[in-house]
Protein backbone atom coordinates (compact mmCIF):
# COMPACT_ATOMS: atom_id res chain seq x y z
CA UNK A 1 0.00 0.00 0.00
CA UNK A 2 1.31 3.40 -1.00
CA UNK A 3 1.41 6.40 1.34
CA UNK A 4 -0.85 8.21 -1.15
CA UNK A 5 -3.62 5.63 -0.75
CA UNK A 6 -6.78 6.31 1.22
CA UNK A 7 -8.33 4.03 3.84
CA UNK A 8 -11.67 4.09 5.58
CA UNK A 9 -12.25 4.85 9.26
CA UNK A 10 -12.69 1.20 10.37
CA UNK A 11 -9.36 0.27 8.76
CA UNK A 12 -7.58 3.26 10.29
CA UNK A 13 -9.04 2.37 13.69
CA UNK A 14 -7.73 -1.18 13.36
CA UNK A 15 -4.26 0.05 12.38
CA UNK A 16 -4.14 2.35 15.42
CA UNK A 17 -5.73 -0.24 17.73
CA UNK A 18 -8.58 2.07 18.76
CA UNK A 19 -12.35 1.88 18.34
CA UNK A 20 -14.07 3.36 15.31
CA UNK A 21 -15.67 5.98 17.56
CA UNK A 22 -12.24 7.02 18.89
CA UNK A 23 -10.95 7.33 15.34
CA UNK A 24 -13.95 9.50 14.47
CA UNK A 25 -13.12 11.67 17.51
CA UNK A 26 -9.52 11.95 16.28
CA UNK A 27 -10.84 13.14 12.91
CA UNK A 28 -13.31 15.63 14.47
CA UNK A 29 -10.64 17.08 16.77
CA UNK A 30 -8.07 17.37 13.96
CA UNK A 31 -5.60 14.82 15.35
CA UNK A 32 -6.02 12.83 12.13
CA UNK A 33 -6.81 14.62 8.86
CA UNK A 34 -9.65 13.13 6.85
CA UNK A 35 -11.06 13.83 3.40
CA UNK A 36 -14.73 13.84 2.47
CA UNK A 37 -15.77 12.43 -0.90
CA UNK A 38 -19.40 13.33 -1.34
CA UNK A 39 -21.93 13.63 1.46
CA UNK A 40 -21.06 10.46 3.42
CA UNK A 41 -17.76 8.98 2.25
CA UNK A 42 -14.85 9.83 4.57
CA UNK A 43 -11.33 8.58 3.92
CA UNK A 44 -7.98 9.02 5.64
CA UNK A 45 -4.74 9.28 3.69
CA UNK A 46 -2.23 6.64 4.85
CA UNK A 47 0.50 9.29 4.91
CA UNK A 48 -1.58 11.49 7.25
CA UNK A 49 -2.36 8.57 9.55
CA UNK A 50 1.31 7.61 9.80
CA UNK A 51 2.20 11.25 10.42
CA UNK A 52 -0.27 11.45 13.30
CA UNK A 53 1.35 8.37 14.86
CA UNK A 54 4.69 10.14 14.91
CA UNK A 55 3.19 13.26 16.51
CA UNK A 56 1.46 11.29 19.28
CA UNK A 57 4.50 9.13 20.05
Amino acid sequence: MSENDFIDIPTAATWMDVSEETMRRFVRSGIVKAYRFGPTLIRIKVEDLLGSLVEVA
